[in-house]
């Protein structure tokens, strides 16, 4: 399990270093990003071969969890 709770900008630019701590059948969870920049961030881990599993919102804050198959 991995887990960021950082701002969008960051999340993207590290896409592929977090993407690349996820094990086989892992998970990552990231927080901390605005929700009107949750799909651009989706698409850099999508990007890494991860898939989404959920989204969690509360306001104008976003979580994504993705799991690597």
């Amino acid at each position: 399990l991995v887990v960021a709770n950082i701002y969008s900008d960051t999340l993207v630019a590290l896409a592929a270093a977090l993407a690349a701590c996820v094990a086989p059948a892992g998970a990552l969870v990231l927080s901390g990003i605005e929700a009107s920049r949750s799909a651009e961030v989706e698409r850099a881990y999508l990007a890494q071969g991860l898939q989404r599993e959920n989204v969690h919102t509360r306001g104008e804050w976003a979580a994504l969890v993705f799991r690597r198959s």
